[in-house]
């Protein structure tokens, strides 16, 4: 079985220009992942659905405690979109 190979990456995201690290692994199947950190409000949350059903991804979502309690009405929209929502932390400290 061969060792999956971690190759580091930056990329720029959001208005600020913040860099984060991308890592990949080798895949025979076309397969990604990505990660959304949801600590910035819920404005956004109707669009990112969308245009995850229109690629027809499937996915978990991992909302903080904070941010359920903040935006209930969003973590609804987001099980009526048949995401599974599950806990990520309370406070993510």
């Amino acid at each position: 079985m061969a060792a999956a190979k971690l190759v580091p990456a930056v990329a720029q995201v959001s208005a600020q220009s913040r860099k984060i690290p991308i890592y990949s692994v080798e895949r025979k199947d076309k397969a990604i992942s990505l990660s959304f950190d949801a600590a910035w409000g819920n404005e956004d949350t109707p669009t990112l659905i969308n245009i995850l059903n229109k690629y027809k991804s499937t996915r978990d979502v991992f909302p903080v405690g904070q941010w359920v309690d903040k935006y209930p009405e969003s973590v609804k929209q987001l099980a009526d979109a048949g995401e599974d929502v599950m806990n990520h932390s309370s406070t993510h400290p």
